[in-house]
């Protein structure tokens, strides 16, 4: 009898497990409703298969309610005068805070139902702001660093660098925007203002860039083809040398073997280019060995070469090739 007991017993166990492995699993309050956030702590809720993973997610609504707040200053700011630059600047303040570590934060309450963990955790306003305060510093120690470097850099060797120095400014601008909304940043205005001085003589060197282009007979084709590539980079082509202290010489030198095998004309273009200053001086000197083939005559064979020259530094990119 007793026997008989235990196996019903045994079985009302295994039904009531059963049943309670079937009910829904109800989220733990603070993941439905998260604490309002406060003067001192921004908070934040997370769920994932590991600790890791929840308070990751945690601090990302973290980092969306931060960019959120900061959208909004600038909606009512006069920085934006289009969508395009309202969405971008929004993807610049979002990115910003994403890869910028959060120091300071604590987490609150941890849950686990079945494999899912959920937190809840809080990061302290004043330390976070403390800490990308110190990292906007940081890239303004940068930006003078590159700006005293690229000033006194020849222009080809500013275009190859011009994208890492744009991004630098514009990374500093968000910081300066993220700071400014909490309140951080009222004596670095000034810092904004300087990088925009320093963007200003870096553009104002780059628009007042010139070359001047000698050539001869075998290099004519490739002379066409610098101007086009120079003049695609906002560099002027000037017919003579001029006053300018931006201005460049460019010399190129070609020389031409030539031969005919069966109905193909063959050339060998030899191109001696050297980059000096308006006072001779002279900055670089490559040679290039270019090949050219044609059935129509050697100075079409000619032409495909120098085509085949100018494929390759637009490929390569005007500064590599000369080895800036």
């Amino acid at each position: 009898m007793l026997k008989k007991h235990n196996h019903f017993f045994i079985i009302f166990v295994y039904c009531l497990l059963a049943i309670t492995a079937c009910l829904p699993k109800v989220k733990p309050n603070y993941s439905i409703e998260p604490p309002a956030d406060n003067n001192n702590y921004w908070f934040g809720t997370g769920e994932g298969y590991r600790m890791e993973e929840a308070c990751g997610r945690a601090l990302k609504r973290i980092a969306s309610k931060i960019s959120v707040v900061v959208s909004s200053k600038l909606k009512i700011g006069t920085r934006c005068m289009n969508d395009n630059c309202q969405q971008q600047f929004e993807e610049n303040i979002m990115q910003s805070i994403n890869d910028t570590y959060f120091p300071g934060y604590d987490v609150i309450k941890i849950d686990h139902l079945g494999n899912t963990t959920y937190v809840l955790i809080k990061v302290d306003k004043k330390k976070f702001l403390s800490f990308y305060q110190n990292k906007f510093l940081m890239k303004d120690k940068s930006i003078l660093n590159m700006y005293n470097q690229l000033i006194d850099l020849h222009v080809l060797r500013i275009l190859k660098r011009k994208q890492e120095w744009f991004s630098l400014l514009e990374e500093a601008k968000t910081m300066s925007l993220i700071l400014s909304t909490f309140n951080v940043l009222e004596p670095y205005n000034i810092v904004i203002n300087k990088h925009m001085q320093y963007k200003d003589k870096i553009d104002r060197k780059l628009n007042s860039a010139t070359f001047f282009i000698q050539y001869n007979s075998y290099s004519r084709y490739v002379a066409e083809y610098m101007k086009e590539l120079l003049t695609e980079n906002n560099i002027q082509i000037v017919h003579s040398k001029t006053n300018n202290p931006f201005l460049s010489v460019m010399e190129i030198e070609g020389h031409v073997k030539q031969e005919k095998i069966e109905d193909e004309f063959l050339v060998r273009l030899s191109l001696d280019i050297q980059l000096k200053t308006k006072e001779n001086v002279s900055i670089i000197q490559k040679n290039f060995q270019i090949p050219g083939v044609s059935l129509l005559g050697f100075d079409s064979a000619l032409e495909n070469a120098s085509k085949l020259f100018y494929e390759n530094v637009k490929t390569t990119g005007i500064s590599d090739i000369f080895g800036f």
